[in-house]
């Protein structure tokens, strides 16, 4: 019986071989251009190791989405295959004849495998540098045209900056609503149907499972509410024993006060700017915690809109530390990456 890996082997170093001298660029007849041969050599390669190449481009989910690829499965005829845009598998069999005509070593399956993986590893990589490169304003259209699997890729690898920006922009364009999510929310079984509504969901959802953030609340038994800031008044969010919960508390005081002292210096007149009942009121709390949490330094950035108005920012560093003072706890070091 004849050997049907040896043989695959043989061809496939028939192929290197055929390679190496088209390298060499040795005199040839016919009226086919060297790039025809080439591509002629790489498409015959591909064809003879597909199952290697499906095997490396199945075992990198996030390198096949960013590299435009899919795998799809022919029921009827049991067959296997790829699509989309093949640039990557094509540069990762080209490496892989450049190698076995540069070394002239055995060819294994392994080695065509590994060559493919390294490559589609090395495009993922650049296109990820890529994502991160983009502003918010680029990244919206993105996020909001592309599949709901790719969008789920694109939001898990951008910077917490990206990703704040981002939600800050879908809010505005779901009118400055204040939209409100419980841990039970941001569960799979509640993913919303709407694109946009889809989208502030699951950065929301990126940021509170996020081991930086999930860390520092796992352990409070109390009812948490998320928040995603918009115009009205904020609501007394509590447990059934009256506790505030929340834990965007200390940001908020020293942003309902700075913003009052601000508006005072252009003109908006506000009666007693320094208020602490004011603030106690607009987030629904007694004086006590606020009187705490003004006390304490809870960074913010203010940045204009360009409309007239005012932005705020807060960074992952800025909301744990917020979390830090409601819950009474001392300042602690700064997680990596932060």
């Amino acid at each position: 019986m004849r050997n049907l890996a040896v043989d695959k082997r043989v061809r496939g170093e028939g192929l290197c071989e055929l390679w190496r001298l088209l390298k060499a660029e040795a005199p040839r007849s016919g009226a086919n251009s060297d790039e025809e041969r080439e591509d002629h050599v790489i498409a015959a390669f591909a064809e003879e190791y597909a199952q290697e190449i499906i095997e490396a481009v199945g075992g990198d989910p996030v390198g096949r989405m960013f590299c435009g690829l899919r795998i799809v499965v022919n029921a009827k005829h049991e067959r296997v295959r790829i699509e989309g845009d093949l640039t990557v598998v094509l540069e990762g069999v080209r490496r892989v004849l450049d190698s076995c005509a540069k070394n002239c070593k055995r060819l294994t399956d392994e080695q065509v495998k590994a060559c493919v993986s390294a490559t589609l590893a090395e495009f993922r990589e650049k296109q990820i540098a890529r994502v991160r490169e983009r502003t918010p304003a680029e990244l919206l259209p993105l996020v909001l045209n592309a599949a709901r699997p790719m969008a789920a890729v694109i939001l898990r690898h951008l910077t917490f900056e990206q990703r704040r920006d981002l939600l800050w922009l879908l809010q505005e364009r779901a009118g400055g609503k204040r939209i409100i999510f419980s841990p039970d929310d941001l569960t799979a079984e509640h993913e919303p149907d709407d694109r946009e509504r889809w989208l502030i969901w699951y950065i929301v959802r990126l940021i509170v499972t996020d081991p930086r953030v999930k860390g520092r609340i796992s352990d409070d038994s109390r009812r948490l509410t998320i928040v995603v800031l918009g115009e009205g008044k904020q609501p007394n969010l509590t447990d059934t024993g009256g506790r505030s919960l929340n834990l965007a508390g200390p940001q908020l005081a020293h942003l309902f006060m700075t913003l009052a002292k601000e508006s005072n210096k252009y003109g908006h007149q506000i009666k007693d700017p320094e208020s602490v009942s004011r603030v106690a009121r607009s987030l629904g709390v007694s004086r006590a915690p606020v009187k705490r949490w003004l006390k304490e330094d809870a960074p913010l950035e203010l940045a204009s809109d360009g409309k007239g108005g005012v932005n705020v920012r807060f960074t992952l560093t800025d909301m744990m530390r917020s979390i830090e003072i409601t819950r009474g706890r001392k300042r602690g070091p700064k997680p990596n990456g932060s």
